[in-house]
């Protein structure tokens, strides 16, 4: 630009023909509209210009576009004018009259050194976004340090999972609104919602958003110190209701099926189909797989309800490199639960083997002690019945004399039949139970028993009590051994009220097993005797054997069933004799 037309012109044709596009003007307003229609690489201003001079004129283009290479003009060159040239970074400064063979290599090295000027602006750019994605990098690093340390000093799978959720949330870490997690059943068909993280509202997200900027906690000191709020209760209450099978097509389970992250938007939510009810009003979320190598956990969902920020390139990327993270963390829980699990059962499994070994054993032995013992049984009792038997003859036979010695027959007589009776019972106890079982009125052998009893209880001043079940069905035991049980049990509850009392008799049904319920109001028996009643010759009267509790025992075992006994002394006993409902097989009509 020149006001002089002359000079314009020359500087016009050279540069053409130099290829070289070149406006025209004469004044620096018209110069700063060559500006607007593209961009201008260089200009060459004289410094005496009509209206705006020449510097006010460089000062209006660098305003305008700073990369515009400037060579100032003048005929009357000064050291003043000279620095405010330089100071707009101006090029170069042409003295008039000067030789245009010397103003196209100035020309050509002002435009090569604007092209370093781009180049070295393009990698001042690169490096700069380079530094800005390395800065981010390492705050997601530790970010994701930081969360895995607080993850590893957890133990309990529900402590990992609220720590992953409240990592998402956390407003040092990615600072999503709300996070929910889904992980796989035991049969990999169905995503279950198991945990939420998040308010409720937007008056409880102000509230715990605010609380958090002023307590300005670190990451690890919100891991510790938060507690589950009433967004958390409402949201995880929600998401646990959720059960979405894997065979269906949904925007969770395309994510898992996929293994992709799923950057939901209100664009493309239609696409995806529906995650979540209506209720979460989850539109805009991103979903993301937590994958190990046996194949997918689950899937991390979050969103931003109540702020509305958009879910960015750079958190769907940290927010899978989390993820990463958090499956191997939450799959590496349960199979420590699994393994837990597996344990017990292997504990318990090899304490019923070791209780078998040992009832096997013990079964062994008292099989081969039983058989000893009926056979010396059998030898005793061949012998007692001759000496009873003779005792009795000679009872009978003997004329009436001394006293003394009938006296005397007649105690050997009774003492025999006492160890008759023993040997009996012995022989119940060592031999296998054999039973006579066959569907039978479980009422009426009770009621039939206590007609046994009946006379010496009223003797006794004991009142007899029944409460049987109407509904009770027939089903298979042996009567006679029952009513032995039932006999023993009544005798005992009588015994042990000498001053008269309550024998209540109860029948009824529980679970599968029938139950007879014995309870007097008797003197009760203390606890150091109550691990010894069915001991065998275990007894408290001076009288007893200490048989009949250890027979009965037996008899009920042999139909597959049980007895308990609880006692208070001085209140009473209750026994409770259970029987499984054997059903007698149904006739086909």
């Amino acid at each position: 630009m020149d006001d002089d037309p002359s000079i314009r012109g020359m500087l016009s044709e050279f540069l053409t023909g130099l290829s070289y596009h070149v406006l025209q003007a004469e004044s620096g307003e018209q110069a700063l509209g060559c500006l607007e229609p593209g961009p201008v690489h260089m200009a060459l201003v004289d410094l005496k210009l009509p209206g705006m001079d020449g510097i006010d004129t460089v000062k209006a283009i660098k305003e305008k576009d700073a990369n515009v290479l400037i060579i100032m003009m003048t005929g009357y060159p000064s050291t003043e004018s000279a620095v405010r040239a330089l100071r707009y970074h101006v090029y170069d400064y042409l003295i008039k009259p000067f030789e245009l063979a010397g103003l196209e290599p100035m020309i050509r090295r002002a435009l090569e050194q604007q092209k370093l000027q781009a180049v070295d602006s393009d990698l001042r750019k690169k490096i700069s976004e380079m530094n800005r994605r390395l800065q981010l990098r390492i705050e997601e690093l530790s970010f994701i340090r930081k969360i895995s340390a607080d993850i590893e000093s957890k133990t309990e799978l529900d402590e990992i999972l609220r720590t992953v959720l409240t990592g998402l949330t956390a407003g040092e870490a990615l600072g999503f609104n709300r996070a929910f997690l889904f992980l796989m059943n035991e049969d990999r068909d169905v995503l279950e919602g198991v945990m939420a993280v998040g308010p409720a509202d937007v008056e409880e997200a102000h509230r715990v958003w605010t609380e958090l900027a002023e307590r300005r906690l670190s990451l690890s000191e919100i891991m510790h110190t938060r507690k589950e709020g009433e967004g958390d209760r409402i949201l995880t209450d929600l998401i646990r209701k959720l059960k979405i099978p894997m065979d269906g097509e949904n925007t969770l389970t395309r994510a898992v099926k996929g293994r992709t992250v799923l950057n939901i938007t209100e664009t493309n939510v239609r696409e995806f189909g529906e995650a979540f009810p209506i209720e979460m009003e989850a539109d805009r979320f991103v979903a993301v797989p937590l994958l190990v190598k046996e194949g997918p956990v689950g899937v991390l969902v979050a969103d931003n309800l109540f702020t509305r920020r958009q879910i960015t390139e750079q958190d769907v990327h940290i927010l899978e490199t989390f993820a990463n993270q958090a499956s191997v963390a939450i799959e590496n829980a349960r199979l420590s639960i699994r393994l837990e699990e597996k344990v017990r059962q292997l504990a318990h499994a090899h304490q019923e083997l070791q209780e078998n070994q040992v009832r096997l054993m013990s079964a062994e032995r008292l099989a081969a002690v039983g058989e000893m013992a009926a056979r010396i049984i059998h030898e005793i009792k061949t012998p007692l019945i001759s000496i009873g038997g003779f005792a009795r003859l000679i009872r009978k036979t003997l004329p009436r004399g001394d006293p003394n010695i009938t006296s005397y027959l007649t105690i050997i007589s009774e003492e025999v039949s006492r160890l008759e009776r023993v040997i009996e019972n012995l022989l119940v106890l060592a031999k296998p139970g054999h039973q006579n079982a066959r569907p039978d009125d479980l009422n009426e052998v009770v009621e039939t028993t206590l007609l046994l009893v009946g006379e010496h209880a009223e003797e006794t001043h004991i009142r007899i009590q029944t409460s049987l079940d109407p509904d009770m069905p027939l089903f298979e035991f042996d009567r006679n051994q029952l009513r032995q049980v039932l006999l023993n049990l009544f005798q005992n509850a009588i015994h042990a009220m000498p001053n008269g009392g309550s024998l209540q008799v109860t029948t009824r049904q529980k679970n599968s097993f029938s139950q007879i319920l014995v309870r007097d109001t008797g003197v009760g028996i203390p606890n150091e005797h109550l691990e010894k009643l069915f001991v065998p010759f275990f007894t408290t009267r001076p009288n007893g054997v200490g048989l009949g509790l250890s027979i009965a025992q037996k008899i009920l075992q042999d139909h597959n069933g049980f007895i308990e006994v609880t006692s208070e002394v001085g209140v009473g006993t209750t026994f409770a004799v259970n029987l499984p409902l054997k059903q007698p097989p149904t006739e086909n009509a």
